[in-house]
């Protein structure tokens, strides 16, 4: 044999013992159930707290690795909080404290000003709170925070920039009907909690023609009020010069002299079915549902472990496997049961050939069915639960992740040592835990089913084991019922 010969198979031999020793010690399980799980062992990061005479709550954490200062002001209010019925007034208002400019600024001259100055200062109201957002270099803290404080305290609502906005919120809304997605999702909102209601009020063009820059303003006068907003800030700056620089921009912010608002009481009854919007398309977007716990139930834990088995972790979970890699009827799936304020929803998502919609539905239903009436194994149970400590760990990455992680625990009402507690409650989660929160939180019975494709529902009835009324209905820009 000569030398290159030789050294050949000498790498090939060192080659073969390297993949025997790691094959060895390190072999990657070939099922979710051969991997170990591990006590992962963890000390949450406490950033510091203080709040300001007028309430406003404040969480800081220092970092040094980048001269960078970032923070986000939520503000508790809402879609589901406004009273005035318009729908999109609170996106409006959120999106144009920003653009509109300031008192004594024009919106052009404050786009200039924090452009720059290398900053960002974004504005935005959801349907439970809003957030004011800043960021910039540390040597410009002082005078971003200034400009971001006027976005605040005192947004001029620009007619023309709101206009504008009005412009391209319709030009969305005209688009809608190109995503079946969003209109499977707003049809199961409707017809599960009513059109009138928060939970399904969405931006329609005859909403649209409603909102004025007086309402917007009174928007802002209900929402933006410190004694129960919080804010969240992170980088390289002292905790003494966060202070000074809040008390000089925010420290002439009045409490506001009203309450937030009671969420409405949910009196909207659904009507169990098959609801269908015909469309000429490739694929059947579907959405199942029913209407789902509050947020705080005494079984939110068992339920995040119910998640993440049944339909909230991706490849694992039990509908993914069952639907999509075993049967090849749904080119993605997830589900669960998700609580939210005011209500939430137990809810499944797919999309399918048209020709397996019926049999999809069907498989699913029977997933979720056997989910509430059968123990899931011990170590599915246990690997779930490492997978929930596991991605509970990166919640806490970054500075800026810690504090806003705060924030909004606070914001939603969470209690105060809720992530102290929050993996000892995961660990003691036991199979019966989870089966009770499936049997108390999922009733078949009640599932709204809704196909938008090219599909017939009497068809779809046939295909499924449990019938079901058939309901048509169409879409503009929202979802109406037919008669």
């Amino acid at each position: 044999m000569n030398r290159k010969a030789a050294a050949i198979a000498a790498l090939l031999l060192l080659g073969f013992l390297l993949v025997s020793c790691v094959g060895a010690v390190h072999r990657i399980p070939p099922y979710r159930a051969e991997i170990q799980a591990e006590v992962v062992q963890f000390v949450r990061p406490s950033p510091r707290h203080w709040t300001l005479p007028n309430g406003l709550s404040v969480y800081f954490q220092p970092q040094d690795e980048l001269p960078v200062v970032r923070g986000t002001l939520y503000l508790p209010g809402g879609e589901l909080y406004d009273a005035s019925g318009i729908a999109g007034l609170a996106s409006a208002a959120g999106a144009q404290m920003r653009s509109g400019g300031v008192e004594g600024i024009t919106a052009d001259e404050l786009d200039r000003r924090i452009d720059h100055l290398a900053a960002v200062i974004e504005s935005d109201f959801g349907r439970e709170y809003g957030t004011i957002s800043f960021s910039c270099l540390a040597e410009d803290f002082a005078e971003v925070f200034g400009l971001f404080a006027r976005v605040v305290l005192s947004p001029a609502f620009d007619e023309t920039r709101f206009t504008l906005w009005q412009k391209v919120t319709a030009d969305k809304i005209a688009h809608r009907r190109d995503r079946p997605d969003v209109i499977a999702d707003m049809a199961l909102k409707t017809f599960l909690y009513g059109a009138d209601s928060p939970q399904a009020r969405v931006v329609s063009r005859e909403s649209l023609g409603r909102i004025t820059v007086d309402e917007m303003r009174r928007f802002h006068r209900r929402f933006v009020q410190p004694d129960r907003a919080v804010f969240a800030l992170s980088g390289a700056v002292t905790e003494t010069i966060v202070r000074s620089v809040l008390a000089e921009h925010l420290g002439r912010w009045a409490r506001g002299n009203s309450e937030l608002p009671a969420l409405p009481v949910v009196a909207f009854r659904p009507v169990p079915g098959i609801y269908v919007l015909p469309r000429k398309l490739d694929q059947a977007t579907v959405a199942i549902g029913h209407q789902g716990p509050p947020r705080h139930t005494h079984d939110q834990y068992a339920i995040a472990v119910y998640n993440r088995i049944v339909g909230e972790g991706g490849f694992g979970t039990e509908l993914f496997s069952q639907i999509r890699s075993r049967r090849g009827l749904a080119y993605y799936i997830a589900g669960g049961v998700w609580p939210a304020a005011g209500g939430g929803l137990v809810q499944v998502d797919f999309s399918t050939k048209p020709e397996e919609a019926a049999r999809a539905i069907d498989e699913s239903l029977r997933v979720i069915e056997k989910s509430r009436l059968e123990l899931f194994d011990v170590r599915t149970l246990e690997q779930s639960k490492a997978a929930i400590t596991r991605s509970f760990l990166f919640k806490f990455a970054e500075p800026e992740a810690v504090v806003e992680r705060a924030a909004m625990l606070q914001i939603l009402g969470y209690e105060a040592d809720y992530d102290a507690r929050f993996l000892a409650n995961i660990a003691a989660v036991t199979g019966v835990d989870v089966l009770a929160a499936a049997k108390s939180r999922i009733h078949p019975d009640n599932f709204v089913v809704v196909v938008v494709g090219d599909v017939a529902g009497e068809q779809l009835n046939e295909g499924l084991r449990a019938k079901l009324p058939v309901f048509h209905f169409m879409f503009d820009d929202q979802p109406v019922l037919l008669e």
